[in-house]
């Protein structure tokens, strides 16, 4: 008989749920503003998956998670704490202290081509999702995510206009017999 359930983060899931509903987001704003795609989150709130690390920061940023909420969900998710890790009474206030984070963002120089995009307005900005179809059986997969305020999107879209009106080659009239 086995004990694991279809939902193994329900509780997670839920608590996700609420925040983002208390916040009055839509599934596709909270997950545009994460950088997800709202199928994954739906899973993390139906208590199916596990978000991981990082994800689970940057939900609980947007929703402006207190420290004390912030270390209940993180023990929900089975990931631990800083505070678990130190002991929790290795600071004087016992408060929680963050140790510093570096990431590491490697950089690529090819250009990937794209086959489609989707794009994803909300409140936060928009959220370019180039695609493309991959193997024998065209699966489509992102190939790449661009998210950006809308002002800058506005500015974008003028200068591909400009661009590409600069690229099409002048026609001189056409010369009339006479």
């Amino acid at each position: 008989m086995s004990t694991e359930t279809p939902q193994p983060f329900g509780e997670l899931g839920q608590r996700l749920r609420l925040l983002r509903e208390r916040i009055q987001e839509t599934l596709e704003d909270a997950s545009g503003a994460a950088e997800i795609d709202p199928p994954m989150l739906q899973a993390y709130e139906d208590g199916t998956e596990r978000p991981d690390e990082d994800i689970l920061h940057v939900l609980l940023h947007h929703f402006d998670v207190s420290e004390d909420d912030a270390e209940e969900l993180w023990r929900l998710a089975g990931y631990q704490s800083l505070r678990s890790e130190k002991g929790n009474s290795s600071s004087e206030d016992g408060g929680f202290q963050p140790t510093p984070a570096m990431f590491v963002l490697p950089i690529d120089g090819r250009i990937l081509y794209s086959d489609m995009v989707h794009v994803g307005v909300n409140k936060q900005g928009v959220v370019l999702n180039f695609m493309q179809n991959v193997g024998p059986d065209n699966k489509i997969m992102p190939v790449s995510r661009v998210g950006m305020s809308k002002d800058h999107a506005r500015a974008l879209i003028q200068l591909l206009q400009d661009c590409l009106d600069h690229s099409e080659p002048k026609q001189l009239p056409e010369e009339k017999d006479s």
